[in-house]
């Protein structure tokens, strides 16, 4: 393996010694050899596909009254959004998660204490 061209990489899971490699740019060219992606669909590229905040509450509260992300994909106007449906439902599954989590547990699990007993006192 002395024709090998990359170094062998070392692995260190503790005692690791930094190391950083810094490439830079020897040429520049900035003349496209195709056509350019089309403004009007730039909000669909990865980099720009983002729920706000608004969308994203307006969504949960649709979802609270049992309606479906394809209706309120629908709803909200899907030409008029930078996201697509698939985007919807990734919000939905981080919104799972985070209420699932340890610490809505311990929250909940305190409201019942608190419901259950008159002497129990804690505030979030």
């Amino acid at each position: 393996m002395q024709d090998r061209k990359r170094e062998h990489k070392v692995v260190t899971r503790c005692g690791c010694q930094a190391e950083m490699r810094i490439k830079y740019v020897c040429h520049f060219v900035a003349e496209h050899n195709h056509e350019l992606f089309p403004t009007k669909f730039v909000s669909y590229l990865p980099a720009y596909m983002k729920i706000s905040d608004v969308h994203a509450a307006h969504m949960e509260s649709l979802r609270q009254v049992e309606i479906l992300i394809p209706k309120i994909y629908e709803s909200i106007g899907f030409n008029l959004v930078p996201f697509t449906n698939r985007d919807m439902y990734n919000v939905v599954k981080r919104q799972r998660t985070m209420h699932c989590g340890d610490v809505n547990a311990a929250l909940r699990y305190f409201n019942s204490c608190a419901r259950a007993d008159e002497k129990m006192y804690w505030r979030y």
